[in-house]
């Protein structure tokens, strides 16, 4: 049996038939077990009946023994590229392909005595299982990785994922498909404010593209952990996130997201924003069919906004509570709202004095003229009351 060692470790060594049957038996056929052995073998090629013993004696204890030693073994290297490649791939959360490692790689921070590509790296790391294939692309094997993270510092980690970050922010992949990855390289770095910024930005551009997937990615990765945000920025993120699951068609996401923006804005003096989040609101629940408690909403906001005495407000929220009450064919109630919107539009801007003639015109196309005339003679008094007396107040 023969070794043959370079500057890089390529841990190749020559078995002999009988040799190899008998690692084949007392490693049991595990495929990273025989890559310990024969990363140990390596350095130590007569060795192999040791070895025997040690396995014999005691299997897992002898896994753990030897993957301590290659361990050491890649820390005595100088460089160490194939520990550095180890410490690289224990940050990397999901399988990447040799030319994206290769990319990463050429971006690490490493002097000239390392090499420069990473391939002939994992070259020797798949030699001895300590990289495997997973999915389309390549990762560290498990043990290997629990036992690194073991020994890194949060400045190593910090290192590997900002450079991983970096990779995916500057890659010529679509925004859409680089920006999250770039994302959560940022916040698994503990670069939590430079992360948020980056949501904000590319939350809201994808939303536009109507790249809402991504969109997404980004917004709920950021309220995992909205703790530690102020309230307007989580209040911000609930919302895109809001807006993002309505363009999905997850409706139930979208309620339950303004549900807690609408309880988050009712404890400041953010006025404006809570009835628009709460006449949202009552739209998605009005949409997925609950009209119970979209009038009870649409009643919240149209009461603020007569103590407001914001009159385009007041017709907004009248004319939705009138859709409703005609969806419940509660007629006199629906021609009661249009009318007082109708009313109050004369004061209000051209566009909203038109938006409000073709509710009255659809009412007429519903119901006839004649019911409508009907319904609106039992409730004109009332309806003109109420406005004048928001009028005077």
């Amino acid at each position: 049996m023969t070794t043959t060692l370079s500057a890089l470790r390529s841990f190749e060594v020559d078995f002999d038939p009988d040799a190899k049957d008998l690692l084949l038996r007392f490693a049991r056929g595990d495929r990273f077990a025989i890559g310990l052995c024969t990363a140990y073998l390596s350095e130590r090629p007569d060795s192999i009946l040791e070895l025997q013993e040690e396995f014999e004696r005691d299997y897992d204890g002898a896994i753990e023994s030897l993957l301590e030693r290659a361990l050491r073994m890649l820390l005595s290297d100088s460089p160490p590229a194939l520990y550095a490649a180890c410490i690289l791939l224990s940050q990397c959360d999901e399988p990447f392909s040799e030319t994206t490692l290769d990319g990463i790689w050429k971006k690490m921070p490493w002097d000239e005595s390392y090499p420069a590509s990473v391939l002939p790296v994992l070259a020797s790391l798949k030699r001895i299982e300590f990289v495997e294939p997973k999915g389309d692309g390549l990762a560290l094997n498990e043990r290997v990785k629990a036992r690194v993270l073991r020994r890194l510092s949060d400045a190593d980690k910090q290192s590997a994922c900002v450079t991983i970050a970096n990779y995916f922010a500057q890659s010529s992949l679509p925004d859409h498909e680089k920006i999250p990855k770039a994302h959560h390289y940022l916040k698994k770095a503990g670069l939590a404010k430079e992360a948020a910024q980056m949501a904000i930005a590319y939350s809201t551009a994808f939303v536009k593209e109507g790249k809402f997937d991504a969109a997404r990615e980004l917004v709920a990765s950021e309220l995992a952990d909205s703790e530690r945000f102020e309230r307007e920025l989580r209040v911000f993120f609930l919302h895109q996130l809001s807006v993002i699951d309505f363009r999905l068609r997850r409706f139930e996401d979208a309620i339950a997201s303004l549900e807690i923006v609408v309880k988050e804005l009712a404890e400041t003096d953010n006025v404006a924003g809570k009835l628009a989040a709460q006449s949202q609101l009552a739209n998605l629940y009005a949409m997925t069919g609950d009209l119970n408690k979209a009038k009870t909403e649409f009643e919240l906001v149209l009461r603020e906004q007569e103590r407001h005495r914001n009159l385009s407000g007041v017709a907004a929220a009248s004319a939705q509570i009138g859709m409703i009450a005609f969806q419940e064919r509660n007629f006199p109630l629906a021609v009661e709202k249009f009318h007082v919107a109708c009313l109050l539009s004369e004061r209000l801007t051209s566009e909203e004095r038109r938006l409000y003639r073709l509710n009255w015109d659809y009412l007429k196309d519903e119901l006839g003229e004649a019911r409508l005339n009907e319904w609106l003679a039992l409730v004109k008094e009332q309806s003109e009351s109420y406005v004048n007396r928001l009028l005077r107040a």
